[in-house]
């Protein structure tokens, strides 16, 4: 549902561009209301397609025969060049829209902005995807040592023939993208492969790791220092640091731009960048323009997850295309059904084939199982059983108890707070080990009323131990947008803890220590013991609970597969499913693309 702020934007733009070119016509202003709508769903641009237009302008104006005249007025104006003040057919001319034309007959329209960055992307991707490099592909010319490469091989233990490839890939493509589900060791390839150049003579201060959300670039750090398999004997002498995309380009939050760009390029041989899928057109835009031509990009992710919360898609587009693509298939998380499951829905198969690999139930304490794969059916419980529900998770997880999680950190007060404190940061890894996801923020079972139900139950158990705080310590906090002046960035997890004078404090973990923030200096932030599946990209929990309801009445249908998907995916051991079979069958059902106007 669009906001107020939206609404008004919207329509001072629409009088604006009528005003300033005397071309908005009622056609062209509903086309407008139409492209907004579809950059708020993550397009790029908007197919003139009749059929489509005439559904979108009935859903404006709720009148067949009048939205059919003006479809009809609007490609009689653009074949008569009406909008000649408004529309461009370059995507680099500064108008208000841009009119792409495809080879095999399609058109779109879009903002120009959009449509820009589109055209970049497009012409940038394809030009990599054709660039390969010969025997001499590493820095300075110097050949790749066949020996070497062919010893590494041999003596690195459990890889196969994909791996292989992937590994391979990056040496002689100057583009190279790397996709797999859950467990199919898309992190532990970036080891391999730091591992690889290493060995090969490529100094590790010319190779960049990189991840979307700080989480995601702490998780790969931390995979790189400790995969003892793939860095043997000389382990010491690679020390390389994951870090966010922004951080990587330097960006500047006063000036809204990039250090590192199309003039100051990045110093780096290798780029390698996980969770590829989750960045948007603009934030990869600036990935490539800062990219040197001699670089070797490798994009690393899952191209059945979901789209990126911002606009475009493009780690999806590229796989689409199957060229330069190493397919990850096996999968070594034994024990867990997670897999199996992720693979129905992303196959599309029936509600019956995914519900078989689940234990129905009414309960999710059922300690006899080390790996629980559980239903509960909402249509079979009321609001208090849900409650209940949500009352075990908090028992199982966070409750009361003899080393429990609320028990530790009460020790806290006791051993002092610092940055060293190995206790913070296993306090901290623990709060993140379990998480409730929600496919909505709002409605019964969405994100802010199942965060009120366990916030509640974690005040009440601190009462029980005669604390009586809104926020007492070890509560779970999310960051929701970049803080440049903090370097925290949307989706880090943290832990409010009590400092000196019982004062507020933030714990978040960076690299190898723990690092502290005034919680009042913190920007925006929420309690995280529920957040959306759309948050939770990047991450990955022991247990979860994904809790799949109605769509709710004043906002978007978000049931679709690749949601479901991601939330089955953020799952490593447990995966507690709470939601009726007509709501799961909508998700596999609801298969959504976003569009482009050149991929």
């Amino acid at each position: 549902m669009k906001s107020e702020i939206e609404l008004l934007f919207e329509e001072k733009t629409i009088e604006d561009l009528s005003l300033l070119t005397g071309q908005c016509d009622d056609s062209m202003k509903i086309i407008l209301r139409i492209l907004f709508d579809s950059v708020r769903d993550g397009n790029l641009a908007l197919p003139l397609q009749k059929e489509l237009l005439l559904s979108k302008f009935n859903e404006v104006i709720k009148e067949s025969s009048r939205s059919t005249a003006l479809v009809d007025e609007l490609f009689e104006g653009l074949k008569r060049d009406r909008y000649s003040e408004l529309i461009s057919n370059n995507a680099e001319e500064m108008k208000p829209l841009v009119l792409t034309h495809r080879d095999d007959g399609r058109e779109f329209i879009a903002f120009q902005r959009y449509a820009a960055v589109d055209s970049r992307l497009s012409e940038g991707f394809r030009t990599m995807l054709e660039e390969k490099f010969g025997e001499h592909t590493l820095p300075d010319n110097k050949l790749i040592d066949s020996e070497k490469l062919k010893l590494f091989f041999s003596s690195t233990k459990n890889s196969n023939l994909e791996q292989e490839s992937a590994l391979v890939a990056p040496l002689f493509n100057r583009l190279t993208l790397i996709s797999g589900g859950p467990g199919t060791g898309k992190t532990y390839i970036i080891s391999k492969l730091i591992n690889l150049l290493h060995k090969l003579g490529v100094a590790e201060e010319r190779i960049i790791v990189g991840a979307p959300t700080g989480r995601a670039a702490y998780r790969i750090t931390e995979c790189i220092r400790n995969s003892q398999s793939v860095i043997s004997d000389d382990r010491a002498k690679i020390d390389i640091e994951a870090q966010t995309i922004h951080r990587i380009l330097n960006y500047s939050p006063s000036s809204n731009s990039f250090g590192r760009n199309e003039k100051v390029r990045l110093d780096a041989d290798f780029v390698i960048i996980d969770e590829a899928g989750m960045i948007d057109a603009f934030l990869m835009d600036a990935l490539l323009k800062a990219l040197p031509d001699s670089s070797r990009l490798i994009l690393i992710g899952d191209k059945d997850q979901l789209s990126p919360v911002g606009c475009g898609s493009s780690f999806s587009w590229l796989c689409d295309t199957e060229k330069n693509i190493v397919i990850l298939k096996k999968n070594y998380r034994m024990g867990s059904a997670v897999a199996p499951a992720a693979e129905a829905v992303r196959d599309g198969k029936k509600a019956d084939d995914l519900l078989s690999l689940f234990t129905k139930t009414k309960s999710i304490k059922n300690e006899d199982e080390v790996s629980k794969m559980l239903w509960i059916d909402s249509s079979e419980l009321n609001e208090k059983e849900i409650a209940e529900i949500l009352k075990e998770w908090m028992e199982l997880y966070f409750g009361n108890g003899q080393s429990s999680y609320i028990d530790e950190v009460d020790k806290l007060r006791c051993d002092g707070i610092d940055s060293s404190n190995e206790k913070i940061k296993d306090l901290i890894e623990r709060s993140v080990r379990s998480q409730v996801l929600s496919i909505y923020n709002e409605g019964i079972h969405g994100r802010r009323n199942l965060n009120d139900y366990m916030m509640q139950m974690y005040l009440d158990s601190w009462r029980d131990k005669g604390q009586r705080n809104l926020l007492p310590p070890g509560t779970p906090i999310i960051i929701l947008e970049n803080d440049y002046r903090n370097e925290l960035f949307n989706g880090d997890r943290g832990i409010i803890l009590n400092g000196e004078k019982d004062e507020k404090l933030a714990a978040f973990i960076r690299s190898d220590t723990v690092e502290f923030f005034r919680l009042k200096s913190l920007r925006n932030y929420e309690t995280g013991f529920a957040i959306t599946v759309h948050k939770s990209q990047g991450s990955e929990f022991e247990n979860v609970s994904l809790f799949i309801q109605e769509p709710f009445e004043t906002g978007a249908n978000l049931l679709t597969r690749k949601i479901l998907y991601t939330g089955i995916t953020r799952a490593k051991t447990n995966l507690f499913l709470i939601g009726n079979k007509k709501n799961i069958e909508k998700c596999i059902a609801g298969t959504t693309h976003r569009i482009s106007s050149y991929f």
